[in-house]
Formats: C-alpha cells, structure tokens, sequence
C-alpha cells in the first residue's frame, strides 16, 4: 500500500481533523485515509462511466459508501453490468413490482 505524508496542514485544519476523527472513533490516519478513498469513488461515480471491478476491490469501502446514497453501476470485463443500489431504492423498486 502507498504511503503518503501531508506536509503543512494547518494548525487549525489539523485540529479539525483530529476532532472528525474522534467523533468517527477513528484515528486521524484511518480518517484521512476514508476521507480520500471516499472522494476518489465519488469522483469515479460522478464521471458518469461505470466503475470496474478493479476499482471496487481498489477500493470497495467507499463505493459502498457512494452506494448508500444513490446508484453505482459496475461494470465487468466481458461488459456484463451490475447495480448497487441505496437499500430504500431497492424496497422502492421493490414495492412498486409488487403493487402490479
């Protein structure tokens, strides 16, 4: 796994963080690293391509993360696709199937 060092936080940024962490119950690393895991799966999500398999293992956490809030397709190398959906949209979609 990479390393990565942040050099020249601020005082009052590092602070911050040290107190999102706490409230999370993790430490500053493990919440720097989700807090950048999470924005690259949003960044994939919001490109509007699917995501590969290869990003989900990369980093499944926080797809599943992005899932609990809307809509991931994952898309597979022989092109067959997948969807994770919200659990509320799933008992929507649910519901609505089961009302025909």
């Amino acid at each position: 796994m990479a390393v990565l060092e942040l050099p020249d936080i601020p005082d009052v940024v590092f602070a911050e963080l040290q107190s999102l962490a706490r409230r999370s119950e993790l430490s500053v690393e493990d919440y720097a690293k989700d807090v950048i895991c999470d924005a690259v799966a949003q960044f994939w999500h919001s490109s509007k391509d699917d995501i590969t398999i290869t990003q989900l293992q990369a980093n499944l956490e926080a797809i599943l993360r992005v899932a609990e809030r809307e809509p991931v397709f994952i898309v597979r190398k022989d092109g067959q696709r997948h969807v994770l959906l919200p659990p509320e949209e799933f008992e929507r979609i649910n519901r609505s199937t089961e009302d025909r």
